[in-house]
């Protein structure tokens, strides 16, 4: 595992699958899916489109705690195409392209409802 690899996976993750709009920056049209794995810097997609690498996405999501979705730019960092044995739908790896301000408030959400899960940690 690279420097990288261990920088990203030691952020703190909210495992919880969340109701995403998206689209690619290229269409107007927004989509319905599902987002996992949420943290202040990327999440995994899951949609019935297999984006490819490098691809620019827009994502709305709504993170506890937020009245208001949050629209965040991302990209995709990688794409595992559709299988039957993964819910027929392409599974991605997105990194946000978010600013240092939309990435403190994303991780503040998620550590928040982290403490809510656990109160005594």
């Amino acid at each position: 595992m690279s420097a990288s690899d261990s920088q990203r996976r030691s952020n703190l993750r909210f495992a919880k699958h969340f109701v995403v709009r998206y689209r690619s920056m290229l269409e107007q049209a927004w989509r319905v899916s599902t987002l996992r794995d949420v943290s202040k810097t990327g999440a995994r997609l899951f949609c019935e489109e297999a984006f490819a690498p490098h691809v620019s996405i827009m994502l709305e999501i709504g993170l506890p705690v937020f009245e208001k979705p949050l629209q965040i730019p991302a990209r995709v960092a990688w794409c595992k195409p559709k299988t039957s044995g993964r819910i027929g739908m392409a599974e991605h790896g997105v990194i946000f392209s978010a600013d240092t301000n939309m990435k403190a408030m994303i991780e503040a959400a998620i550590e928040r409802v982290a403490k809510e899960k656990n109160p005594h940690a």
